[in-house]
């Protein structure tokens, strides 16, 4: 098991994608805890409820948690679409706060510890959305475009101690979301898409997986396309 005794904590753990990733996580070996405001209902992994657009509450259930974290995932993610000249102040906020803000806040919480093992992995959860929105995507792609940023900056600033910050951009999955999109959208979008399909959640974790283990040991500061070619 590529992951076994490793700690990792997944934000966003309820969804369809961060559900798929904790138990990749925990089926390659690793001891896994969620957070997000809906229990997951996952066995043999630990929730934590927590409203990720909350800086207090992030502290709050990070003091909670008796564990070292060796791998933070930072999956959480939020999309209130709307059209950029009538961007709702509220709405732009709250998809800032937990699309970004959280990520770092939750790599601040965990970096301490990472930095005095000398060791440890930070997976940020992108999107396509971040190099080619939709119309009404500005919060969303907006935050995401700068997550792929931070992800940068702290690869940059986080090397020395041996820790490794990438990235994750997938296209579009299989989800509940889709599933809100009307048959001739999600239609309209597979003709765009190279290899014709949309990617299940379980073929993003794989990829999650792969990028928080040794195997990925000289990969840091990358962004990771996984959209069928629709990026090319």
């Amino acid at each position: 098991m590529i992951l076994q005794n490793q700690t990792a904590l997944v934000t966003g753990c309820s969804g369809d994608l961060g559900r798929a990733i904790c138990r990749q996580l925990a089926s390659d070996g690793a001891q896994v805890i969620g957070l997000s405001r809906r229990d997951p209902q996952l066995d043999g992994i630990t929730w934590y409820p927590c409203d990720l657009a909350s800086h207090e509450e992030i502290i709050d259930t990070f003091a909670q948690l008796n564990a070292n974290i060796d791998i933070l995932v930072n999956n959480a993610a939020i999309n209130r679409p709307s059209l950029a000249a009538s961007a709702n102040p509220a709405d732009w906020n709250d998809t800032l706060n937990v699309n970004l803000n959280a990520a770092l806040f939750c790599t601040q919480q965990v970096i301490r510890n990472m930095m005095s093992q000398k060791h440890g992995v930070i997976l940020n959860i992108s999107s396509l959305a971040a190099t080619k929105p939709l119309p009404g995507q500005a919060a969303y792609a907006a935050s995401k475009a700068a997550l792929e940023s931070l992800t940068r900056s702290l690869a940059v600033e986080l090397a020395a101690k041996n820790i490794r910050v990438n990235a994750l951009a997938p296209g579009f999955i299989h989800s509940d979301m889709l599933d809100l999109l009307p048959a001739e959208k999600q239609q309209a979008l597979l003709k765009k898409i190279p290899l014709a399909r949309f990617a299940a959640p379980e073929e993003i974790a794989i990829s999650a997986a792969f990028l928080v283990s040794k195997k990925s040991a000289y990969i840091t500061g990358q962004t990771f396309h996984l959209d069928g070619g629709l990026s090319i």
